[in-house]
């Protein structure tokens, strides 16, 4: 049976809840003979995170069911825990990534589609720790996507400036990052416990703005926008990177683009849009989606970012990004 449609309100408009997806899911497997048990029900807020408990629930019951493949939006850490343990797979559902995108949503992306809208399938992991698939024809992204999106030649602006582009800090993307990277809190560590600082990805910024002040041989101007979610969650009160000479959080990401050197991220989605304008980038993160079109925080690359060709990642990725008409076709 597919789930209950329901409407939700952001920015004034409404959307669908992407239990959209999940029918145009059900309707193809169904095309396809694949026997489907669909759970419409959400777990509390708690049963988000990766407790024993919670990863026990999910083993038994994927045993019970003789579940082959979990199939979900947002990266669950107690299912992956629970198909690690018993060492499945899972396919998971996202956001695109140079495809069109809901505009003006920023809180619930995750939760809306429109009958035209775009997004990702990819098997045990998140953003470029997915595996999907490789060595693909251009013929997709040719007929698909190439007619309606711009792709603009590689841009050369040697006298640019460097752009920060920041995430929001708690996105589950950033996991490795903020355990990477944070600090024991002295102060609630007690009889052997250790507390971390919520301070991970800020600190990652500050080391990304010390080493391009370290190699970049021309001292171009570094600028920061800070992300849309983490301005609300943090209610105006955003930061911004130690070093940085210009916040440019106001301005639009065409304005940022302009005249930039170098966009560098660590695994944001808004690289892809860099490399579609053209944008250098460099990446710090291997989840991320242009990470085989990205540079490195190294030396060489901070003073002379790569330009690959992009065909080879534009028509993988045209296979990894997907309609609701397409998905309840049944269709490979």
């Amino acid at each position: 049976r597919g789930l209950t449609t329901r409407k939700m309100k952001e920015g004034g408009k409404v959307y669908s809840f992407h239990n959209e997806i999940y029918n145009a899911f059900i309707a193809g497997a169904t095309k396809l003979g694949v026997d489907l048990m669909v759970i419409d029900e959400r777990p509390d807020m708690m049963e988000f995170y990766n407790n024993n408990r919670t990863v026990r629930t999910f083993e038994m019951m994927f045993k019970k069911l003789k579940c082959d493949l979990p199939v979900f939006w947002t990266l669950f850490g107690a299912i992956v825990e629970a198909q690690r343990r018993s060492k499945g797979h899972f396919l998971l559902v996202e956001t695109p990534y140079y495809a069109p995108r809901i505009p003006h949503v920023i809180d619930n992306y995750a939760h809306v589609m429109t009958p035209k809208g775009h997004f990702s399938l990819g098997f045990d992991g998140l953003k470029g720790r997915s595996i999907f698939w490789r060595g693909m024809p251009s013929t997709r992204w040719e007929e698909q996507f190439a007619p309606t999106i711009s792709l603009s030649p590689w841009q050369s602006n040697p006298n640019g400036h460097f752009l920060l582009v920041d995430q929001y800090h708690h996105d589950r993307s950033l996991l490795a990052i903020n355990r990477n990277w944070r600090t024991v809190d002295q102060n609630r560590s007690k009889n052997g416990l250790l507390h971390y600082k919520d301070n991970g990805v800020a600190r990652h910024f500050n080391w990304i703005v010390r080493q391009i002040r370290l190699h970049d041989k021309h001292n171009r101007s570094i600028y920061f926008k800070a992300h849309p979610k983490e301005i609300k969650m943090n209610k105006g009160k955003y930061k911004v990177p130690d070093g940085v000479d210009m916040d440019v959080t106001r301005w639009t990401t065409a304005k940022a683009f302009a005249q930039c050197f170098c966009a560098i991220t660590m695994n944001s989605n808004a690289a892809s849009e860099a490399v579609m304008a053209g944008i250098p980038v460099i990446s710090t993160d291997p989840g991320s989606m242009v990470w085989d079109v990205s540079g490195r925080l190294i030396p060489e690359h901070i003073n002379a970012p790569p330009t690959p060709d992009r065909t080879p990642w534009l028509s993988d990725l045209a296979y990894a990004q997907w309609r609701l008409e397409e998905l309840a076709t049944g269709e490979p």
